[in-house]
């Protein structure tokens, strides 16, 4: 399916945190490591952004992502109510 996706339309990062011999990775462990690229794609005002995981990972999830946006210049709570508005942003927990 992804293959008939233009080049730069999707990125896929997966955060497994049960893959045998694997260190542990969780959703909010990979987002500050990609800080710069994902606050300029959220800034640009197209981007959509779907995060799914474990219910609880949630509260570790906003506040990575208000870092980021502190430590790039814009109000996360902000931006993700605008987001939430427009059906750019899902945050899904289970």
């Amino acid at each position: 399916m992804f293959e008939t996706l233009a080049p730069g339309v999707l990125d896929l990062r997966l955060a497994l945190s049960r893959e045998p011999g694997q260190v542990r990775r969780h959703v909010q462990d990979l987002l500050p490591a990609e800080g710069s690229r994902l606050a300029a794609w959220l800034t640009e005002g197209k981007t959509c952004l779907y995060l799914c995981g474990l219910r609880g990972l949630d509260t570790g999830i906003e506040e990575a992502l208000t870092r980021i946006g502190d430590e790039h210049g814009f109000d996360w709570a902000a931006m993700a109510e605008e987001m939430k508005e427009g059906g750019r942003l899902q945050i899904e927990t289970y």
